[in-house]
Protein backbone atom coordinates (compact mmCIF):
# COMPACT_ATOMS: atom_id res chain seq x y z
CA UNK A 1 0.00 0.00 0.00
CA UNK A 2 1.40 3.38 -1.00
CA UNK A 3 0.40 6.54 0.94
CA UNK A 4 1.01 9.91 -0.66
CA UNK A 5 1.28 12.84 1.75
CA UNK A 6 0.76 16.39 0.57
CA UNK A 7 3.12 19.18 1.36
CA UNK A 8 3.01 20.42 4.95
CA UNK A 9 4.00 23.66 6.60
CA UNK A 10 4.12 25.07 10.13
CA UNK A 11 1.44 27.39 11.44
CA UNK A 12 3.04 30.75 12.40
CA UNK A 13 2.12 32.87 15.39
CA UNK A 14 -0.09 35.69 14.07
CA UNK A 15 -1.67 36.84 17.33
CA UNK A 16 -1.19 40.58 17.73
CA UNK A 17 -0.68 41.08 13.98
CA UNK A 18 -2.92 43.21 11.82
CA UNK A 19 -5.15 41.18 9.54
CA UNK A 20 -3.24 42.38 6.45
CA UNK A 21 0.15 41.35 7.86
CA UNK A 22 -1.29 38.06 9.12
CA UNK A 23 -2.71 37.27 5.69
CA UNK A 24 0.70 37.85 4.06
CA UNK A 25 2.42 35.62 6.63
CA UNK A 26 -0.04 32.80 5.93
CA UNK A 27 -0.03 33.15 2.16
CA UNK A 28 3.78 32.99 2.12
CA UNK A 29 3.43 29.48 3.55
CA UNK A 30 0.59 28.46 1.28
CA UNK A 31 -2.13 28.90 3.94
CA UNK A 32 -5.41 30.78 3.67
CA UNK A 33 -6.70 33.22 6.32
CA UNK A 34 -10.35 32.78 7.31
CA UNK A 35 -12.04 35.30 9.65
CA UNK A 36 -14.18 33.33 12.08
CA UNK A 37 -15.44 36.07 14.39
CA UNK A 38 -15.00 39.61 15.75
CA UNK A 39 -14.83 40.48 19.45
CA UNK A 40 -14.27 43.58 21.56
CA UNK A 41 -10.81 43.71 23.13
CA UNK A 42 -8.03 46.07 24.18
CA UNK A 43 -6.24 45.49 20.87
CA UNK A 44 -6.77 47.92 17.98
CA UNK A 45 -9.36 47.13 15.37
CA UNK A 46 -8.62 44.28 12.91
CA UNK A 47 -5.81 42.84 15.03
CA UNK A 48 -5.75 39.07 15.47
CA UNK A 49 -6.64 38.09 19.07
CA UNK A 50 -7.11 34.32 18.59
CA UNK A 51 -6.03 31.78 15.99
CA UNK A 52 -6.81 28.16 15.14
CA UNK A 53 -4.69 26.06 14.89
CA UNK A 54 -2.15 27.35 17.37
CA UNK A 55 1.35 28.28 16.31
CA UNK A 56 3.80 25.46 15.70
CA UNK A 57 1.29 22.89 14.45
CA UNK A 58 1.74 21.19 11.08
CA UNK A 59 -0.81 22.09 8.40
CA UNK A 60 -1.30 21.07 4.84
CA UNK A 61 -0.66 23.65 2.16
CA UNK A 62 -3.85 25.47 1.07
CA UNK A 63 -5.51 24.69 4.44
CA UNK A 64 -7.50 27.46 6.13
CA UNK A 65 -6.39 29.14 9.35
CA UNK A 66 -9.30 30.59 11.36
CA UNK A 67 -8.74 33.84 13.22
CA UNK A 68 -10.74 36.14 15.50
CA UNK A 69 -10.27 39.86 14.92
CA UNK A 70 -10.57 42.68 17.41
CA UNK A 71 -13.27 45.32 17.22
CA UNK A 72 -11.31 47.56 19.57
CA UNK A 73 -12.59 48.73 22.91
CA UNK A 74 -16.32 48.87 23.20
CA UNK A 75 -17.52 52.46 23.44
CA UNK A 76 -21.08 52.74 24.69
CA UNK A 77 -23.29 55.78 24.27
CA UNK A 78 -25.63 56.72 27.08
CA UNK A 79 -29.23 57.03 25.80
CA UNK A 80 -31.71 59.75 26.79
CA UNK A 81 -33.69 58.57 29.81
CA UNK A 82 -35.15 61.79 31.20
CA UNK A 83 -38.90 61.86 30.81
CA UNK A 84 -39.22 58.07 30.58
CA UNK A 85 -40.39 55.72 33.30
CA UNK A 86 -37.91 53.64 35.27
CA UNK A 87 -39.10 50.47 33.55
CA UNK A 88 -38.60 51.92 30.06
CA UNK A 89 -35.20 53.30 31.11
CA UNK A 90 -34.04 49.83 32.18
CA UNK A 91 -35.03 48.43 28.79
CA UNK A 92 -33.25 51.21 26.89
CA UNK A 93 -30.10 50.73 28.92
CA UNK A 94 -30.12 46.96 28.32
CA UNK A 95 -30.38 47.60 24.58
CA UNK A 96 -27.32 49.85 24.82
CA UNK A 97 -25.38 47.28 26.84
CA UNK A 98 -25.77 49.18 30.13
CA UNK A 99 -27.68 48.77 33.36
CA UNK A 100 -29.29 51.07 35.88
CA UNK A 101 -26.95 52.15 38.64
CA UNK A 102 -28.02 53.93 41.83
CA UNK A 103 -31.58 55.25 41.88
CA UNK A 104 -32.54 58.20 44.12
CA UNK A 105 -36.16 59.19 44.76
CA UNK A 106 -37.31 62.81 45.09
CA UNK A 107 -40.78 64.29 45.48
CA UNK A 108 -41.80 66.59 42.61
CA UNK A 109 -45.45 67.63 42.36
CA UNK A 110 -45.26 68.38 38.62
CA UNK A 111 -43.68 65.05 37.60
CA UNK A 112 -45.47 61.69 37.37
CA UNK A 113 -44.52 58.94 39.78
CA UNK A 114 -41.59 56.72 38.68
CA UNK A 115 -40.45 59.17 35.99
CA UNK A 116 -36.76 59.88 35.43
CA UNK A 117 -36.17 63.62 35.94
CA UNK A 118 -32.35 63.67 35.83
CA UNK A 119 -29.62 61.24 34.83
CA UNK A 120 -25.85 60.90 35.24
CA UNK A 121 -23.93 60.63 32.96
CA UNK A 122 -25.67 62.92 30.55
CA UNK A 123 -27.26 61.62 27.32
CA UNK A 124 -24.82 61.08 24.46
CA UNK A 125 -21.80 60.77 26.72
CA UNK A 126 -19.37 58.01 25.92
CA UNK A 127 -19.22 55.17 28.41
CA UNK A 128 -16.08 53.08 28.06
CA UNK A 129 -16.23 49.53 29.27
CA UNK A 130 -15.11 49.53 32.93
CA UNK A 131 -12.44 47.12 34.09
CA UNK A 132 -11.70 45.86 37.59
CA UNK A 133 -9.14 43.93 39.63
CA UNK A 134 -10.45 41.03 41.71
CA UNK A 135 -9.05 40.82 45.26
CA UNK A 136 -9.60 37.92 47.67
CA UNK A 137 -9.11 38.00 51.46
CA UNK A 138 -8.82 34.98 53.72
CA UNK A 139 -6.53 32.78 55.78
CA UNK A 140 -4.40 30.43 53.66
CA UNK A 141 -4.09 26.86 54.96
CA UNK A 142 -1.25 26.56 57.45
CA UNK A 143 -0.66 30.30 57.56
CA UNK A 144 0.32 31.89 60.87
CA UNK A 145 0.31 35.58 59.92
CA UNK A 146 -3.49 35.94 59.97
CA UNK A 147 -5.67 37.12 57.10
CA UNK A 148 -4.04 37.77 53.73
CA UNK A 149 -5.32 39.82 50.78
CA UNK A 150 -4.15 38.74 47.32
CA UNK A 151 -4.93 40.02 43.82
CA UNK A 152 -6.57 37.08 42.06
CA UNK A 153 -7.40 38.59 38.64
CA UNK A 154 -6.34 41.84 36.99
CA UNK A 155 -7.82 44.06 34.29
CA UNK A 156 -11.08 42.13 33.95
CA UNK A 157 -13.82 43.58 31.74
CA UNK A 158 -17.17 44.33 33.38
CA UNK A 159 -20.06 43.26 31.19
CA UNK A 160 -22.85 44.64 33.35
CA UNK A 161 -23.55 45.85 36.87
CA UNK A 162 -26.82 46.29 38.69
CA UNK A 163 -28.84 45.31 41.73
CA UNK A 164 -30.86 42.29 42.70
CA UNK A 165 -32.98 41.24 45.67
CA UNK A 166 -32.10 38.24 47.82
CA UNK A 167 -33.28 36.99 51.19
CA UNK A 168 -31.10 37.83 54.16
CA UNK A 169 -30.53 35.68 57.27
CA UNK A 170 -33.97 36.66 58.60
CA UNK A 171 -35.70 35.84 55.33
CA UNK A 172 -36.33 39.48 54.43
CA UNK A 173 -35.58 40.82 50.92
CA UNK A 174 -32.31 42.72 50.73
CA UNK A 175 -30.78 44.61 47.82
CA UNK A 176 -27.42 43.22 46.69
CA UNK A 177 -25.04 44.34 43.97
CA UNK A 178 -24.65 42.08 40.93
CA UNK A 179 -21.61 42.38 38.63
CA UNK A 180 -21.05 40.24 35.54
CA UNK A 181 -17.42 39.82 34.46
CA UNK A 182 -15.95 38.59 31.19
CA UNK A 183 -13.65 35.72 32.22
CA UNK A 184 -12.29 32.49 30.84
CA UNK A 185 -13.53 29.08 32.09
CA UNK A 186 -10.44 28.68 34.28
CA UNK A 187 -10.92 32.15 35.76
CA UNK A 188 -14.59 31.32 36.40
CA UNK A 189 -13.52 28.25 38.41
CA UNK A 190 -11.17 30.38 40.50
CA UNK A 191 -13.89 32.96 41.15
CA UNK A 192 -16.37 30.28 42.17
CA UNK A 193 -13.91 28.76 44.63
CA UNK A 194 -12.95 32.18 45.99
CA UNK A 195 -16.60 33.10 46.47
CA UNK A 196 -17.17 30.03 48.64
CA UNK A 197 -13.93 30.09 50.65
CA UNK A 198 -12.89 33.75 50.88
CA UNK A 199 -14.19 37.31 50.61
CA UNK A 200 -14.14 38.89 47.14
CA UNK A 201 -13.71 42.59 46.48
CA UNK A 202 -13.75 44.38 43.12
CA UNK A 203 -11.50 47.41 42.67
CA UNK A 204 -12.18 49.75 39.75
CA UNK A 205 -9.17 50.05 37.48
CA UNK A 206 -7.75 53.04 35.64
CA UNK A 207 -9.11 52.71 32.07
CA UNK A 208 -5.69 53.68 30.69
CA UNK A 209 -3.78 51.13 32.77
CA UNK A 210 -3.70 47.59 31.37
CA UNK A 211 -0.41 46.42 32.88
CA UNK A 212 -0.41 43.13 34.77
CA UNK A 213 1.61 43.42 37.98
CA UNK A 214 2.77 40.45 40.04
CA UNK A 215 2.05 41.02 43.73
CA UNK A 216 2.96 38.95 46.78
CA UNK A 217 -0.15 39.84 48.78
CA UNK A 218 -0.50 41.77 52.03
CA UNK A 219 -0.86 40.36 55.54
CA UNK A 220 -2.41 41.93 58.63
CA UNK A 221 0.97 42.19 60.34
CA UNK A 222 2.18 44.51 57.57
CA UNK A 223 -0.50 47.06 58.49
CA UNK A 224 1.19 47.63 61.84
CA UNK A 225 4.78 47.22 60.61
CA UNK A 226 4.88 48.72 57.10
CA UNK A 227 8.09 48.09 55.25
CA UNK A 228 9.54 45.97 58.02
CA UNK A 229 9.87 42.23 58.52
CA UNK A 230 6.86 40.42 59.95
CA UNK A 231 6.72 39.79 63.63
CA UNK A 232 8.22 36.52 64.80
CA UNK A 233 6.01 34.30 66.82
CA UNK A 234 7.27 33.22 70.26
CA UNK A 235 8.99 29.84 70.23
CA UNK A 236 6.76 27.22 71.88
CA UNK A 237 7.99 25.86 75.19
CA UNK A 238 8.59 22.11 75.31
CA UNK A 239 6.80 19.90 77.83
CA UNK A 240 8.55 19.58 81.15
CA UNK A 241 10.61 22.69 80.65
CA UNK A 242 10.58 24.89 83.75
CA UNK A 243 11.81 28.38 84.12
CA UNK A 244 14.42 29.06 86.78
CA UNK A 245 13.57 31.51 89.51
CA UNK A 246 15.61 34.69 89.51
CA UNK A 247 18.65 34.54 91.82
CA UNK A 248 19.29 37.52 94.04
CA UNK A 249 22.87 38.18 95.04
CA UNK A 250 23.55 38.94 98.69
CA UNK A 251 25.39 42.14 99.40
CA UNK A 252 29.05 41.73 100.31
CA UNK A 253 29.79 42.03 104.02
CA UNK A 254 31.35 45.32 105.02
CA UNK A 255 35.13 45.33 105.27
CA UNK A 256 36.30 45.75 108.83
CA UNK A 257 38.42 48.85 109.25
CA UNK A 258 41.52 48.85 111.35
CA UNK A 259 41.06 50.62 114.68
CA UNK A 260 42.44 54.15 114.82
CA UNK A 261 44.96 54.63 117.66
CA UNK A 262 44.28 57.34 120.24
CA UNK A 263 46.86 60.09 120.77
CA UNK A 264 47.16 62.08 124.01
CA UNK A 265 49.12 65.32 123.87
CA UNK A 266 50.89 66.33 127.12
CA UNK A 267 52.24 69.92 127.58
CA UNK A 268 54.55 70.60 130.49
CA UNK A 269 55.89 74.16 130.46
CA UNK A 270 57.61 74.58 127.16
CA UNK A 271 57.90 70.84 126.66
CA UNK A 272 55.33 69.09 124.48
CA UNK A 273 54.98 65.33 124.21
CA UNK A 274 52.48 62.94 122.62
CA UNK A 275 51.55 59.54 123.95
CA UNK A 276 49.76 56.97 121.70
CA UNK A 277 47.35 54.39 123.11
CA UNK A 278 46.04 51.39 121.14
CA UNK A 279 42.26 51.02 121.53
CA UNK A 280 41.09 47.87 123.23
CA UNK A 281 38.52 45.66 121.57
CA UNK A 282 35.01 46.03 122.93
CA UNK A 283 33.54 42.97 124.44
CA UNK A 284 29.77 42.73 124.29
CA UNK A 285 27.78 40.26 126.31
Amino acid sequence: MLAIHGRETTMPNIIGKHVTEASHMLSSRGLVLKVADHVYSDEPMNVVVRQTPTSGQLMKVSQQAHVVLSLGQRQLEVPLLEGSSLRVSRIELLRAGLQVGEVSNVTMPDAPVDQVVEQTPRPGAGAATPRVDVLVSGSPPGATQGAVTQTLLQDVEVLSAGQNFQKDAEGKPASVAVVNLLVTPQQAEMLSLAGNQTTIQLVLRNPLDHDITKTSGSAVVQLFHPGGPPLREPRPRSMGQTSAAPVRSMPAPPVAQAPVPRVVEVISGVKRTETQFEPRAEVRP
